[in-house]
Order: structure tokens, then sequence, then C-alpha cells
């Protein structure tokens, strides 16, 4: 059975080929159906860009991220053409500079491959960036529709005997002159980008990919007849430095003079492009105006001719350079580049050792409200915990959403109720920007802009593509020449997006950039009315829980968490966006953050923190420790400002979820999974059961403190049991997605519940 499949499929790929005739039909038979030895030597020359293959089958095929990112493609006409201009880029650079190595290894070792190999493979490579990207965004389009899942395979196996046909239909074309190819690919690029723009929607969008992948296979097949018909003339002399100098560069590279001038115009247009590479990491604008789905691909495109252009190197001379680089990263990378930036205090005066603590935090707050507690009408006085789970942008958007519905709803009662804010990664974005609206609540009353329109605008911004140009720019390169980029990472240019990348007519834009200085609650302020702001963080060496408050962390009473604030020295600040990006800091997007504290010998001591969700991904046990604070405080029978108002006194927490509700499949895994992998499933399963735990031993404490009702929890979820819909976890969201959350902030049964009982419970 098994020859009679390979005689078939070999008798098909010789009759698309000129009927047998063409050594081209055997070449492309041996390819697809080629010896196991050839096919993993060829893996092993052309690993880089296979590399990249399967990074984008799990970007955009595997990942929500991914498949929302390709989603933002059809937001904007100008975003499709950058698009299409740097996947073609992708394409185009990943062909050609896999052939350089098919150049290196043949003349070094001309015995490795058949030439066959040599041809085509790199020409199969390139088409299957097509093929990858032209099943992802038919997999978007038919999101309604469930194929089986084999049915996406056999449509990548199916696209190699495609690339036969269209190598045969090319191979009948009389050969083109380097005019008419060059003309040709600038004519058809144009009629394409044109089509797709004049009728902007998936489908035509996908007819456009395949076109242009169609005619790629023709412009590679007329290249190389090009090649051979310019190899039989006279060879041209060429006048001038340059483009000697190319010349000579064509012949280190071991490509044919009469390939030259291809790897002129090729070089050429790299430079151009590498310029808007370089550009992306180095400028928020530039980065903001290319977006995420087209840096993706230019980045790609210039990793993916670095890649290849060392691993010529190492065949050209026959050492590694790939082992070398990385031995000279472990040695040369060890200049620190993930500190984080502190800025001096606006007041020097101010410390963060005189904050208040719980205590006096609590008393004032009480205080500020006393008139209306000492009311007799007023049977039960509600005080909010807000607890916002973590999730990028998604849970930014969510949690701020519900935050400033309740509070344009209620028309500011729901802010005067709320006591506390905590949260980890995105959901401590999304409290940071509902408390910092609450820090401009005249200026944004004096806009004229609600606060739900505010914290819209503002979390809709693109956090994301200049974070992935630090990380796919300087953070990849920077191990090797850790000094050219000491403050230009990915970190960084988070927390710069964060405060810059909204458009300038966006109410919040820079105002998370204040330091924590200007806005804590100070000792002996009697008078602060903003609410206790917890931003969970996670110490990297040790697990430990750690937290950036307005309030001063107290070891007796917050189980020992670590105080970030406490580590800084005297005249040194943090930015609310700092805070937000350490508390967010989930690998691989973002790092590790350094912060050094001097011990009692005067030794600086680096700590490294990262996202508060490793521990506790909803805030809920700092909550939980404050919060049985307050009880003890209310019980205390001596202190004549609290006790009296006990009974009326009563802490509801308002949970903020965005995640899926469904039932875990428990399926048995292989026993070399269970002998090698188990302690990293075992952890990776711990994670998400740490916050659960959390959050029920939290709701366990509510119901017994108040006689077993359920009604002081109250969960505001983005999902719904057994949800069809998917809300990627992502630093930028796109348009699609964005309307579904505002459809289901509309909808939500529990917010319109939440509402009744503010309005009706409270003044």
């Amino acid at each position: 059975m098994k020859k009679f499949i390979s005689s078939l499929l070999r008798s098909l790929c010789s009759h698309l080929t000129n009927n047998g005739n063409d050594k081209s039909a055997h070449g492309i038979a041996l390819v697809l159906l080629g010896d196991l030895g050839f096919l993993l030597k060829s893996v092993w020359l052309y690993f880089p860009p296979i590399i990249f293959l399967l990074i984008s089958y799990v970007a955009f095929w595997k990942l929500a991220q991914g498949q929302d990112i390709l989603l933002s493609v059809f937001e904007k006409r100008l975003t499709f053409v950058q698009f299409i201009i740097t996947h073609t880029l992708w394409v185009f650079m990943t062909w050609f500079t896999s052939r350089l190595l098919s150049y290196g290894k043949k003349m070094n070792a001309p015995n490795y491959l058949p030439d066959s190999f040599f041809q085509h493979i790199p020409r199969i490579i390139g088409f299957t960036c097509y093929t990858l990207i032209i099943l992802a965004f038919i997999r978007i389009s038919s999101a309604s529709i469930t194929p089986p899942p084999f049915a996406y395979t056999v449509a990548i196996l199916m696209s190699f005997p495609y690339y036969a046909l269209l190598n045969y239909l090319a191979l009948k074309i009389k050969a083109p002159t380097i005019v008419q190819l060059t003309l040709s690919l600038a004519a058809i690029f144009i009629l394409l980008v044109s089509f797709g723009l004049w009728s902007f929607n998936f489908r035509n969008i996908i007819v456009v990919l395949i076109l242009l992948q169609t005619y790629y296979v023709f412009f590679v097949v007329g290249r190389r007849k090009l090649i051979e018909k310019r190899s039989l003339e006279p060879a041209a002399q060429r006048k001038g430095m340059i483009m000697k100098f190319m010349e000579k560069m064509a012949g280190f590279f071991f490509i044919p003079n009469s390939e030259g001038i291809v790897f002129i115009v090729f070089n050429i247009v790299s430079v151009v492009f590498l310029s808007f590479y370089i550009a992306c990491f180095m400028n928020l604008e530039v980065a903001l105006l290319i977006r995420s789905c087209s840096f993706i691909f230019l980045a790609f495109a210039f990793l993916v001719g670095f890649s290849n252009i060392i691993s010529f190197f190492s065949v050209k001379y026959r050492i590694s350079f790939h082992v070398i680089l990385l031995a000279l990263a472990f040695f040369t990378g060890r200049i620190e580049p993930y500190r984080v930036l502190l800025i001096d205090k606006k007041d020097p005066s101010i410390q963060f050792e005189q904050r208040q603590n719980i205590r006096e935090y609590f008393r004032n707050w009480v205080n500020q409200r006393k008139d209306i507690l000492n009311d007799t009408s007023v049977k039960n006085y509600p005080v909010f915990f807000v607890m916002a789970n973590g999730g990028a942008s998604r849970s930014g958007y969510w949690v701020a959403s519900v935050l400033s519905t309740l509070e344009d709803s209620s028309k500011g009662i729901f802010s005067n109720h709320l006591f506390c804010l905590s949260g980890a990664s995105g959901g401590s974005l999304g409290n940071a920007t509902f408390f910092t609206l609450l820090r401009y609540k005249n200026e944004l009353a004096r806009s004229r802009v609600s606060s739900l329109e505010a914290s819209k605008e503002y979390l809709r911004s693109d956090f994301l593509t200049f974070t992935l140009a630090n990380m796919l720019g300087p953070d990849y390169f920077r191990h090797l020449y850790p000094v050219a980029f000491l403050k230009s990472n990915r970190a960084n240019a988070l927390i710069k997006s964060i405060e810059a990348a909204p458009a300038d007519s966006v109410f919040l834009k820079t105002k998370l950039a204040d330091g924590f200085s200007q806005f804590i609650a100070k000792h002996n302020d009697k008078n602060y009315n903003l609410p206790v702001l917890f931003i969970n963080a996670t110490r990297m060496q040790d697990g430990r829980p750690s937290v950036i408050s307005n309030i001063k962390i107290t070891d007796s009473i917050f189980n020992n968490r670590i105080d970030l604030l406490s580590l800084l020295d005297s005249s040194e600040d943090m930015k609310l966006s700092t805070a937000v990006e350490i508390g967010a800091s989930f690998p691989y997007i973002s790092p590790g953050n350094r912060i050094d504290q001097r011990n009692l010998q005067g030794v600086s001591e680096a700590n490294y923190f990262v996202d508060g969700g490793y521990f506790d991904n909803s805030g809920a046990g700092v909550v939980h420790e404050m919060i049985m604070q307050i009880q003890e405080l209310l019980k205390d029978s001596t202190d004549a400002l609290i006790y009296p108002f006990r009974k009326k006194i009563q802490c509801y927490v308002v949970h903020i979820l965005n995640d899926a509700i469904t039932n875990t499949d428990f399926n048995s895994v292989s026993p070399i999974q269970n002998d090698l992998a188990a302690p990293l499933i075992t952890l990776a399963g711990s994670y998400g059961v740490q916050t659960s735990t959390n959050d029920l031993r939290l709701k366990k404490y509510l119901k017994l403190t108040y006689d077993n009702s359920p009604t002081h929890y109250i969960p505001v979820n983005l999902y719904r049991p057994n949800d069809k819909l998917i809300f990627p976890m992502n630093w930028v969201i796109s348009q699609k997605i964005l309307d579904s959350m505002d459809k289901r902030l509309e909808e939500n049964e529990r917010i319109k519940e939440l509402l009744h009982f503010i309005n009706s419970n409270t003044r």
C-alpha cells in the first residue's frame, strides 16, 4: 500500500511538471516524498525559517491573542496595506535568505542535499508562509463553523501538490526580462492591494493572499529562468564603487554574477524596511502607526533574515556561530537591563514611611461619613471592596468599564462607599484607571466626559505594539550588546505605552505617569478622600506576595507581605504606570523588575518582582486580611468613633472577573510526560488553584461574619457559563472584541442588581 501511494504521488508530480520530461518533475517529487534523511538534513539546514513558521502557526492558530491581532487587520484600510506589505516582506526575506543558505551549503558540501532540495525547499518555506496565514484567516472567518480537526492539516498537506501545479504552469511561461519581472511584481502587488481596499472584507482579503501566493511561485520561477538566461550572456561591466562593492558582497555569498542585480535590489529594499523596524522600537508614535500585526511580520522578516545570515556564516566557515553567540550571550549579558526606572519626588519632604496605616485610614474614612452614620434611619452602610482578576487589557477594559458604569449610574454615590481597589496584572490597570478618574474627578466633570467614556477611550489604546517592538528588537539582541540597550526594553516600553499610547484627545493620556508620592494617604491627613489602592506583585526569588499601595503595609496585619514603596530611597518615587507594569510582569511579554534595597549592613540587595497573579490573581489575600483588621477595629469598644457604628458598617466584596466558566477535563498524561514534566504541570495547575482558594477563603469568611448571608460577595464576570465567545487576553484588543465587551456590559444582570442595591441602600 505504501509503495502504491508513493508511486501514485510520484506519477502525479511528474504529470504536473511537463509529463515527467523535465528534471523539475523528479525534483519536486523527491522533495515532497523524499528520503527521510534528506528531509531531516533540510530541517537542520533551514531551521531558522522553519522555527518562525512554527511560531506563526502557534501564534495565529493556537492563541486567541494572535487571532485577535489578525482581526485588527480589518479595522482600517491602512492597517490592511501595512499587513500585506510586511507579510510579503517576510515571505520574500524567508525565501531569499534561505536561498543564500542553499548557495553556501552547495558550495561547501555539494552532496549534502540533492539540487532539487537546495532549489525547492526555500521556495516551499516561503510558500508555506502564505499558506499558514491564509488558513488562519479562514479559521477566523468561519468561527461559527467547526470543521473536523484534521481538515486544516489536510489543507496544509494539499498545498504542496498545489505548489507543484503552480511550478509546472510557471515553467511553461517564457523567461522574462529583468524589466518585465520587476514591473510585473509592482503591477500585481498594486492591483491586488487595490482590489482588497475596494472590497474590504474577509473573503476578498483571503483571495488577495491566495493570488499573491500564486504570483510568488511565478516570480521565483521566472527569476530562475532569468538567471539561467543571463548566465549565457557576456558579463556586463558595471561602473561605480557602490555597484562594484555590492557585486563583491554577492560573490562573498556565492551568488552567481547573473543574479547580482537581484542581490542589490534585495539589499536596498531591506535597508528601507530596516529603518522602519528600528524606528518602531525607538519611537512610540511610529510603533502605533505600524500596529501590532504589521510589526510582527516586519520583525519576523528581519529576525529570520538575521538568523539565516548567521547560519550562512556557520555553513561557510564550518563553525556553529549560533552556539558561539548563545555562549557569548551568557558572558556578555550580565549587565542588568531591567532595573525599575524610578523618578525623583516632586516634594522630597513627602516620605513613604509617613503613609497612614489601615487603622488611621479607616478612622478618617469613618469620620468623614459620621453625619450619615449617625442618622438613625440608616440601618446599613455598605462599604465596597473591589477585587479585579488579571487578564491584560481585557481585564483592564472590563474592570474600568464596570466601575465607571457603577459610578456614572449612581451619580457618584458608588465612590463614596468605595473603600478599596485590589487587583493584579490587567486588573490593576483597570483599578488604576478608575482610581485616576477619581483623582481628577473635578477636571473630568469640567470636560463633560463621563467616567465610562474616559475609561473606554483610554483602554482602547494599543499598549502592545511598542512593547512587542522592544521585545523583538533590543531585547532580542540585548545579551550580545547589553550596553547599547540599557533603557530600551519591553518593560519600559509597556510603561511608556500605558502613559502615552492614547491619542492626545483622550482624557487620561499621561495621567498615570504621576508618582505615588503625589497621592499617598499622608499621616494626619484627615481629608484624604481616595480609596485604598493595592497593586499586587510577587517577589521572583522566593514567591513572597508584595504590594504597592497608597497606605502603609504593616507586617502584623498583612501577613508579612512586602511593601514595595518602603524599599525605595527617601528621594525616589515610583510612577503609577510603573507600579502597574510591575504587577503585570507576566513572562515573556514583561521581564522581572529589579529594585535594590540596602540592608542593615548597607549592602545593596537585589529584589525582582513579577506579576501578582503568580500568587494571587484577584488580590483576594490582601483584601481578606484588611477586612479582618476592620472587623477587629469595629469590635474595639474603646474606640468611641468607630464602635457605635459596628452594626451599620458592613463589608461587601465586588469581585470583577474575566475568566471563562468551564468544567475542567481531567485527561490522562503519557508516562513520559509524567516522568519528565510532572513538576511543571503541577506548578501550572497550582497557579489557578491558589487564586481560587484565596477567593473561596474570603467568601467563606464573609458568610461566617454576616450570618451565612451570600449577598456580601458579589461576582461580576465578563463570561457566561459555557460561553462560546472568546475574549483574548492581550495588551491590545480588536474593535470587534471591544464591541462584544460593551454589549456584555449593557446586558450584565449582576451589574443591574448591584446598581439597584447601591441606589436603594446608599446615600
